[in-house]
């Protein structure tokens, strides 16, 4: 279960720039006040997964972004059972892919999967060698050497670009990724709009979903242009298993959230920070 909350590489498929005609009233894809139309500011948002509407916390899922050099960054997610879901299977897994800009372009370099589950760890790394065009992925004692294209991602960076997409207009939504020894495919379409409440506040946010592959049901993100376009909630929906609901309940770093400069001591102020 949290593995797919891991994934949130899973997040988000030729999109359709309009909304729907009976899509909730909120704000368009485009230019974020505040935000660069490259890389976001360094973040770290944390999500609090859950089961049956909210019922049941399952597993805590955060995400970060950071510069490790002049034109090199750092992202990286980890999730980790929680709750009940603790009792009957201890499980965290971590993902980390370090990456540059080239033309704009998001760049993987080396990436890394490492997930640990009743104290077995199973460990996947992948270099990104832009000079010969190729990816080797060192995976289960073998590796695997799949050719590069530009636009190229790994499984986790797509979250980004799609972020830095929404904020510049970029169409269509469509991210090639490597995974598991192999290159997938997400699309996004934008739904409309929804007001979405969290811990931390409440956002007009652009509702895209993500375009089921074969075999799959669609999953839904909510994704917030005051915040750079950073996901507010994901649910992914599986079948035969209850549906999985990631909300954001805490955000720290570059990414302002509104009413952070106000003075402190008012309502709103001590209910924000309470949150964090």
């Amino acid at each position: 279960m949290i593995r797919r909350a891991a994934a949130a590489a899973l997040l988000l498929p030729a999109l359709a720039a309009g909304a729907g005609s009976n899509a909730e009233p909120g704000p368009r894809a485009g230019g974020a006040p505040g935000c660069p139309t490259g890389v976001p500011p360094p973040f770290t948002a944390r999500y609090r997964a859950s089961i049956l509407g909210g019922l049941a916390t399952v597993g805590e899922y955060r995400v970060s972004l950071s510069r490790i050099g002049p034109d090199r960054f750092r992202y990286q997610a980890l999730s980790r059972s929680t709750g009940l879901l603790a009792w009957f299977r201890r499980e965290t897994i971590l993902e980390r892919s370090d990456w540059t800009l080239l033309g704009g372009r998001i760049r993987p370099l080396d990436s890394l999967y490492e997930r640990t589950r009743d104290g077995r760890t199973r460990r996947a790394r992948t270099h990104f060698d832009w000079s010969a065009m190729r990816a080797v992925q060192y995976r289960r004692g073998g590796e695997a050497v799949l050719p590069l294209r530009d636009g190229i991602l790994d499984r986790i960076l797509f979250q980004l670009a799609l972020m830095r997409d929404l904020r510049t207009g970029r169409r269509p939504l469509t991210y090639r990724f490597i995974d598991a020894g192999r290159v997938k495919t997400f699309r996004f379409t934008i739904m409309g709009g929804a007001r979405v409440q969290t811990p931390i506040g409440t956002f007009d946010t652009v509702r895209l979903e993500r375009l089921p592959l074969p075999g799959e049901r669609a999953d839904y993100v909510w994704a917030a242009p005051r915040l750079c376009y950073l996901a507010v909630r994901i649910t992914y929906r599986r079948a035969h298993r209850p549906d999985l609901d990631l909300l954001l309940d805490a955000l720290t770093g570059g990414i302002p959230l509104p009413g952070r400069s106000r003075e402190p001591g008012t309502d709103r102020d001590r209910r924000a920070t309470a949150a964090r």
